[in-house]
């Protein structure tokens, strides 16, 4: 828990930083955490030392989940204004947990046919392909300039000009 109000206190700095990629690294750094985690797991029971840095991806994992909810929920305020803002964020929170559910149960599925390790590869490699394939098509979509995007997307917009 403390790694994710830790993030979420460093989440201008990183966004700051890497701009308009910020989600899709932080993604990225999640997923690849959960693919070495899993390798690593492999020889753990053979070289313990590795569970030290299992524990140590898990902890890049959770800052940058404290990071990324608190980036994800400003780029949902951008295109807002108090009288949508609750209907997108229930919106966003059934999806969330909906998603939530459906990987809970391809994940007790999977740990049902196999080791742990081999479905921490298994979804971290899936995982990663979807934000691949995600950060392509958000590349031309988000992070424009207010100008750049269009009339529908910007009516809720509080800071557009009247």
């Amino acid at each position: 828990m403390r790694q994710v109000l830790f993030g979420a206190k460093k989440q201008n700095k990183f966004n700051s930083k890497f701009k308009n990629k910020s989600i899709i690294i932080m993604a990225l750094m999640i997923s690849f955490s959960v693919i070495i985690s899993g390798l690593l797991s492999l020889k753990a029971k053979q070289i313990p030392i590795l569970t030290i840095f299992i524990i140590l991806l898990f902890l890049i994992g959770k800052f940058a989940h404290g990071i990324f909810y608190t980036i994800m929920d400003r780029y949902f305020r951008n295109f807002t204004n108090k009288d949508i803002d609750t209907k997108i964020f229930a919106v966003k929170n059934l999806f969330v947990n909906i998603v939530s559910a459906i990987m809970g149960i391809i994940a007790s599925f999977l740990l049902n046919k196999m080791s742990t390790a081999y479905c921490m590869i298994i979804l971290g490699t899936i995982f990663t392909i979807m934000y691949i394939l995600m950060g392509k098509y958000m590349k031309v979509r988000v992070g424009l300039k207010p100008e750049e995007y269009s009339k529908q997307e910007r009516k809720y917009d509080e800071l557009k000009s009247n």
